[in-house]
């Protein structure tokens, strides 16, 4: 990374993130780009942050007077117990993913919703028409179908290991957003049924990220032609299942389109300013070792 254009003095703001593990987030790369390319004197850590001091984490960041801060995997939903304010976009994830410190006042909020809604539009999918699958009923999986309701999709499919787990979501986003949407058991033959007729696929799942980079939620022989696919992983940048679908003529949107656009959220809820897109993407690329296609 090139020097910074700002010393660090006794004004720099911090902003941060919190999970565990930590070693191998984007985000202080990603942010600390953005403060350079725009001359705003803060800077970005990654602090690594067991389940059992959490709350003792959180009530020294607040002490410390930091801008705000990013939480990551395992305390998406347990921090809710040490803020003080849950946004609306955190209520319907029932997660929270940034924290904005305004005057010792800590707020939730979930910006994966609008980084996948950032992937989307990119991608040209505006308006969502038709059927749309998603692999899996987690965190991500929330935020997709959160993304795809308020996007005017007509109808979800979401396919899971644990069955119960799908069918709760779908329910739950039925009553929410009163959207078609059902759940079923993630096996062969429930793609095979039904992935022929989706006009969007989405990978909610860990499946293909590195190091197992040799799997894919979908087989290649099941992908439609004709259909988007879009993959939450982003490391690495073009996994199995986007490689396979753009084989068959798929329309493919990569994980990182969805990291930089819940990192832009982020960045505006702290400084106010709009993130830099293009200079973060080209600096993670650089560093993952793909090729920027524009």
């Amino acid at each position: 990374m090139p020097s910074r254009s700002i010393r660090i003095n006794g004004s720099t703001r911090l902003c941060c993130l919190i999970g565990h593990p930590v070693k191998h987030s984007l985000s202080p790369l990603m942010h600390n780009t953005a403060f350079e390319e725009l001359g705003l004197n803060s800077i970005y850590l990654a602090f690594k942050v067991e389940k059992s001091s959490l709350g003792d984490a959180v009530k020294g960041l607040k002490s410390l007077g930091v801008c705000g801060f990013n939480v990551t995997i395992p305390h998406k939903v347990e921090i809710v117990e040490y803020i003080d304010e849950k946004d609306r976009s955190a209520v319907d994830i029932g997660a929270v993913n940034t924290v904005v410190n305004r005057d010792g006042w800590l707020i939730g909020y979930n910006t994966d919703v609008q980084g996948v809604i950032f992937a989307l539009e990119r991608a040209g999918l505006t308006p969502l028409r038709g059927l749309a699958v998603i692999i899996g009923a987690g965190g991500a999986a929330r935020a997709v179908v959160t993304a795809l309701a308020l996007m005017g999709c007509e109808e979800i499919l979401i396919l899971n290991r644990t069955e119960e787990r799908g069918i709760t979501l779908a329910h739950e986003a039925e009553k929410r957003y009163g959207i078609r949407c059902r759940g079923l058991k993630l096996t062969y033959k429930n793609l095979e049924r039904n992935v022929e007729d989706a006009d969007l696929i989405v990978n909610a799942t860990s499946l293909g990220m590195h190091p197992e980079i040799d799997q894919s939620p979908v087989p290649k022989e099941l992908i439609p032609e004709g259909a988007a696919v879009f993959d939450v992983v982003y490391t690495p940048l073009e996994t199995r299942f986007l490689r396979e679908a753009k084989e068959r003529g798929a329309k493919t949107i990569p994980g990182i389109d969805m990291l930089i656009g819940q990192g832009a959220s982020s960045f505006k809820l702290w400084t106010g300013k709009e993130f830099p897109v293009e200079t973060v993407k080209k600096r993670l690329i650089a560093t993952l070792g793909g090729e920027d296609e524009g």
